[in-house]
């Protein structure tokens, strides 16, 4: 049964009025009828002053941030308060060249009529722009005289380096230095944080420690987060069919992405990674790998490097006596800082004593040569590393001896490979412990921040790969690879 629209002119104006505000139609509207959803509604009820919200695709997180940057310009809030003291608010976007007008195109879906200033305009091709004494801006700017600031995430961070804003949106993660730098323009006011995303196409295990804390290390977040997420449901995404859900929910299934892309859970994969086939059924935990495979070689790879994460060492096991094998990757050993031979070994014995294996167990040691960089010129990072061993287990000669690994033109990108090839075929499994690794293995295109478990997992496993020899392999072949 439909309502009759009410007769009194006042009121028929009001409703035109409403209807003819994208914004207040998206504010008092029933969801799935332009308003709201059940999701959006939590997100901008939530009265933290830092929110999250993790989101699966298309269930309209990137349309609740523009309603937010709407509102925080106007000053008018339906559910929560708004500061503008210092004149501005900054919204920082992810991929900024490219992104920019469509994020725009976004924000000009929901803009309330009649609210921006004569030389403030929206074009498809440019997005908003913010004309000045001839110049042209990136901004919002409103009758009054406020601005809203686009920013890039992952361009020069100086932009980023200086000012105050009253409050700052992210559209997607920025790079980790824009982000600290983009919220210490809020840290005067105690201004708000509002980030939406999917996790996926990035790693973001530094994120999760900042709005977590990191329980491995019994460190508590440095600031209270209110996380919403929202799941892509029928629910929380009524603009959508039953039929749309489902068909995208078979094809997150098939990508392996559903945590991310469905229910808005943290751990995401980069599209176009090097490690295609590696997926949650080759993530196993120790016990499991010790109770399944008899190991007939427990071997070491690492990877010498200065600074936190830059040193990776891997004890592995190998399952057969001649290819193919199975490749177990058993636990790892990160720096978390800058390191000593010594601090490392420490580290290295602790991790042996836990995995359970004695030191005279290892077969073969394989790692980099590294005279130059972790140690300075002349020293080996493989001999310091061994007498260290040899000083922290009491021992006069260390157990094992470093060879150095395949490191011939193309060695790399063979190595990479076999890895996968083994991984395509169920050979290859790593401890749940292993968090470098496995995030190196969902992310890793070329970042060199990724390289240095890849590195010192490949080093003790290369000679098993195929003859030393000059592997012209190129990355067209890995990625035909992993077609």
């Amino acid at each position: 049964m439909s309502r009759a629209l009410p007769n009194d002119p006042e009121a028929l104006r009001l409703v035109a009025k409403i209807a003819n505000d994208p914004l207040m139609v998206y504010a008092t509207f029933k969801a799935g009828k332009g308003g709201m959803s059940p999701g959006q509604r939590r997100a901008h009820m939530a009265q933290g002053v830092n929110r999250i919200v993790m989101a699966g695709n298309q269930v309209g997180k990137t349309r609740l941030i523009c309603a937010e940057i709407w509102w925080q310009g106007l000053g008018w809030h339906p559910y929560r308060p708004i500061t503008r003291t210092h004149g501005k608010a900054w919204c920082v976007i992810k991929d900024f060249e490219s992104g920019y007008p469509e994020f725009c195109a976004k924000m000009h879906e929901v803009e309330p009529p009649n609210v921006l200033h004569p030389s403030c305009t929206w074009s498809e091709a440019s997005g908003y722009s913010f004309i000045e004494k001839g110049k042209r801006h990136t901004w919002l700017v409103f009758k009054d005289g406020y601005q809203v600031q686009f920013k890039s995430g992952t361009q020069d961070a100086k932009s980023l380096e200086s000012g105050t804003v009253d409050a700052i949106f992210f559209d997607e993660p920025p790079k980790p230095g824009h982000w600290a730098a983009g919220r210490m323009r809020v840290s005067v006011g105690n201004g708000p944080t509002l980030i939406g995303f999917t996790a996926v196409n990035a790693p973001l295990g530094w994120l999760k420690k900042e709005v977590e804390g990191d329980p491995e290390s019994g460190m508590a977040p440095a600031e209270v987060w209110e996380k919403i997420i929202i799941v892509l449901s029928m629910k929380d995404s009524p603009h959508r069919t039953p039929e749309d859900i489902e068909a995208q929910k078979k094809k997150a299934a098939a990508q392996g992405q559903t945590e991310q892309r469905i229910n808005g859970g943290w751990e995401g994969l980069t599209i176009g990674r090097r490690f295609q086939a590696f997926g949650d059924r080759h993530i196993k935990s120790l016990r499991w790998m010790l109770d399944t495979y008899k190991i007939d070689q427990f071997r070491i790879g690492a990877d010498w490097g200065e600074g936190g994460g830059k040193t990776a060492i891997y004890v592995e096991g190998i399952v057969g006596t001649k290819a193919p094998y199975t490749y177990l990757v058993l636990g790892e050993y990160v720096s978390k800082e800058t390191t000593t031979p010594a601090m490392d070994a420490a580290e290295f014995v602790k991790l042996l004593k836990a995995i359970g294996i004695p030191a005279t167990a290892i077969r073969r040691a394989r790692g980099d040569v590294n005279s130059a960089g972790k140690l300075g010129m002349g020293q080996s990072c493989n001999t310091a590393f061994e007498l260290a061993v040899a000083k922290e287990l009491g021992v006069r000669v260390c157990p094992f001896k470093f060879e150095v690994p395949n490191k011939t033109k193309g060695s790399v990108e063979f190595g990479h490979g076999e890895i996968s090839h083994a991984q395509m075929e169920d050979r290859f499994f790593v401890s749940e412990d292993c968090k470098s690794l496995i995030q190196s293995f969902y992310h890793f295109v070329d970042e060199e921040a990724l390289k240095h478990a890849l590195d010192g997992c490949r080093y003790g496993l290369d000679d098993t790969f195929g003859p030393k020899k000059n592997h012209s392999f190129t990355a067209a072949a890995m990625n035909a690879l992993n077609a």
